[in-house]
């Protein structure tokens, strides 16, 4: 059974990782518990069992839940429909009706550059560009005031980016733009014409994710989006390579599943 210890120091957090885009992020000295993105439910590609249940999920302290798009591996009924009404669901504005009907949780939904509180934690919609389908003419930013895809910057005891699905684009640094990011989540599945022909949309090349990383100056990189789905993986050793310089280049933090790994300020 997945166990969460305390963490020791208030500039600090520690991130569980759930696999694809899943995080829970508990901090120093801090009731109340972030969870992005957690998928739970049973498929038939997918390559591991869930770390924890929607049960548990929703159980968690003062839990938030932070959803970046509608896509099943992002927004799962499961979960949704374990949450209280004392839970808050954080989404982008355009998938908020859709979430509200699957929850009894008191949906939030944010348009580009909005912000909600949930404890020390300050939550900033931030744009994704990214497909419902494929082929490419179709990953678009959506409109920013009615977003249906989205990343997340929290700015507390730690400052993180969670891109959600994304790939590169000029917006991404307009909106991060002054806001410090100490650890950036990034998806490094990329895309292939094989995985579009099956209206798979993809998401950054690994050399992507370290030049995003480096833009926003993040001190540590942790992967995402690479792990989960048979046929829809990432590559660890390119990411690696793409990572030249140790002097400026940031930390690659991989994390196992169901193990939880210490981040801090940078």
């Amino acid at each position: 059974m997945t166990t969460l210890s305390p963490p020791s120091d208030v500039r600090t957090a520690q991130l569980l990782w759930l696999g694809q885009a899943g995080f829970v992020i508990r901090a120093a000295g801090v009731r109340e518990t972030l969870v992005i993105d957690p998928y739970v439910t049973a498929h038939p590609a997918r390559r591991f069992p869930a770390v924890l249940s929607a049960a548990q999920l929703a159980a968690l302290p003062d839990a938030c839940v932070l959803v970046t798009h509608a896509h099943y591996d992002h927004l799962d009924d499961a979960v949704l429909a374990a949450l209280s009404p004392q839970s808050r669901l954080i989404v982008p504005a355009g998938i908020a009706a859709l979430a509200a009907e699957r929850t009894a949780a008191t949906v939030v939904g944010l348009a580009v550059g909005e912000h909600a509180v949930h404890g020390p934690w300050t939550v900033t919609l931030t744009p994704a560009m990214h497909a419902e389908t494929v082929p490419p003419a179709d990953y678009v930013l959506s409109d920013p005031a009615r977003p249906i895809f989205s990343g997340f910057h929290l700015d507390g005891p730690v400052r993180i980016y969670h891109a959600g699905d994304t790939l590169d684009c000029a917006e991404l640094d307009a909106a991060l733009a002054g806001r410090a990011v100490d650890v950036a989540l990034l998806p490094i599945n990329g895309r292939t014409p094989e995985r579009e022909a099956q209206d798979i949309a993809g998401n950054l090349e690994p050399a992507e994710a370290v030049a995003l990383a480096r833009r926003l100056g993040a001190g540590t990189l942790v992967p995402l989006h690479w792990d989960m789905f048979a046929g829809n993986t990432g590559d660890l050793g390119a990411l690696a390579a793409a990572l030249t310089d140790p002097r400026t280049d940031p930390v690659l933090a991989i994390p196992a599943h169901g193990r939880e790994i210490a981040i801090g300020r940078g």
